[in-house]
């Protein structure tokens, strides 16, 4: 159906319209921030909870804050910790293991990006009673 106006109309009568329509593509293009090949750790691999552990990360997007957390394996985690990684994308921190892993008898650290677009999970820690 003729709606009786052009593109060039349109645009004539919308002067900012292809500003704004720039601007609205733009929001929905995916981060410049990728994790897909994201590898975290954890050391020691078992322990108590209210133990410290190092958490460390690589290929993670480069000077970004980040969140780490722990949760059940495959759950939804807590945040336990927010802090940036490096200049190459690498991370490596000390975190508390939450007392409550102890009922969990594992718990898996995750790295993701605040707004959560992307995560990144270590493989389970064995969570041995609590730390004395």
């Amino acid at each position: 159906r003729d709606l009786g106006s052009t593109m060039d109309d349109i645009l004539d009568k919308n002067p900012d319209l292809d500003r704004r329509l720039r601007a609205f593509g733009e929001g929905l293009t995916p981060p410049k921030s990728d994790a897909r090949n994201a590898e975290v750790s954890v050391a020691p691999s078992q322990g108590p909870a209210g133990a410290e552990v190092k958490v460390s990360a690589r290929g993670l997007p480069a000077n970004e804050t980040v969140v780490i957390g722990a949760g059940a394996p495959g759950a939804a985690y807590e945040t336990v910790q927010t802090l940036r990684t490096g200049a190459d994308g690498t991370l490596d921190a000390i975190v508390r293991v939450p007392d409550w892993a102890a009922d969990l008898g594992r718990v898996t650290f995750v790295v993701a990006g605040p707004d959560g677009r992307w995560t990144a999970r270590s493989k389970p820690f064995a969570v041995s009673g609590r730390a004395l």
